[in-house]
């Protein structure tokens, strides 16, 4: 906008403090517009994305502005703009580089919680794989042992994904370590309700498998919403449970019960998160229930490192270059047959015989 004579301008200008005091004569004002990354080659006038802010400038002189005058103007509009807009991009870049070593700072802690190199026990062989779909994810697995000489195993899923997720499950974490104390599961899974529904502002749930093995095979577990954790045993695959169950912090009056099963030589337990089954293909088909027991059956008889590529394989197979939309968990647990057990006990007398 150009006002050359500001005594023929609107009364309100023209009794403006700033005209009246400064004896102002004229003004210019230029719109720094930001240009859009596109041009039509058939527009006569450029296209604008967003307005960046004005250039203004005044005078005490009456001297109409000339043709050179208005391109100098208009180029020193557009030379401004551009400094604005460089500012600005360098501004989020930086923003941009902070965010991401602060999530490759949270990806190295959430990784460090994630059991590595999991250790096979006198009595099973356990082996596990996580894959968030983000820098972090809100999958979570471990394994510990407790005072009374039973394992605990432990799979979880907290609902959404990325840092939010990941922070809730670091909490989970933490409150789960109780158990090492010797602290029941039923009684740990209602604190945890309690904590997370008295704090619904954070508007998080989670679904949750705990079990309990012992050198005998007895198994209790406890369910939070979580899928059935598939037993591979004489050639069948079979779901744990069928039944439903609360989810962790959906319901404060939610309650929770421990039930048991005896695992036989050989049973193999493959624990997931929903990740796995609701993998989705280019076509947004699922992979399903019934392909993952499929894959189960055909590596039933391999080892358990071989068992868990096998089905990741067949996850990636069906997503057909498709990007993951959730995070895979998997878990697998295999119980070993009592004359092994014996048979290790019996290698490690003869190893310290002979080093003796």
């Amino acid at each position: 906008m150009i006002n050359e004579d500001l005594r023929l301008a609107d009364l309100n200008v023209q009794h403006a403090n700033s005209v009246v005091m400064q004896f102002l004569r004229s003004a210019v004002v230029i719109p720094l517009y930001n240009l859009a990354c596109g041009y039509d080659v058939q527009a006569t006038e450029p296209a604008y994305d967003e307005l960046l802010g004005t250039l203004y400038l005044d005078s005490k002189g009456n001297i109409p502005f000339s043709a050179l005058d208005r391109q100098i103007l208009d180029a020193l509009g557009a030379q401004a703009a551009n400094i604005l807009n460089n500012a600005r991009l360098m501004q989020r870049e930086r923003e941009r580089q902070r965010l991401e070593q602060e999530l490759s700072i949270a990806r190295q802690i959430r990784q460090a919680l994630v059991p590595q190199g999991l250790q096979d026990y006198p009595h099973f062989a356990i082996t596990g794989i996580h894959r968030p779909c983000h820098e972090v994810g809100g999958d979570y697995f471990d394994v510990f042992s407790l005072p009374d000489g039973r394992t605990a195993i432990l799979i979880a899923d907290v609902a959404g994904k990325g840092l939010g997720a990941a922070l809730l499950t670091a909490m989970l974490q933490g409150s789960l370590s109780g158990m090492t104390l010797g602290v029941e599961p039923v009684k740990v899974f209602e604190h945890l309700n309690r904590f997370l529904c008295d704090r619904a502002i954070v508007g998080r749930h989670a679904t949750m498998f705990f079990g309990l093995i012992d050198p005998n095979g007895m198994f209790e577990f406890v369910r939070a919403g979580h899928p059935s954790p598939l037993l591979f045993r004489r050639g069948a695959v079979s779901e744990l449970y069928t039944g439903g169950s609360f989810l962790i912090g959906l319901i404060e009056q939610a309650s929770f019960t421990a039930s048991q099963i005896r695992l036989e030589p050989d049973d193999t337990l493959l624990l997931f998160t929903d990740g796995v089954i609701e993998a989705e293909d280019k076509d947004r088909n699922l992979f399903g229930l019934e392909r993952l027991k499929e894959a189960f059956v055909h590596h039933s008889e391999s080892s358990l490192d071989a068992l868990q590529s096998g089905i990741f394989g067949a996850v990636e197979k069906f997503l057909g270059g498709a990007q993951q939309s959730d995070d895979i968990t998997l878990l697998a647990v295999r119980y070993r047959k009592q004359a092994d057990r014996i048979g290790t006990l019996l290698n490690i007398q003869l190893e310290a015989t002979e080093t003796l």
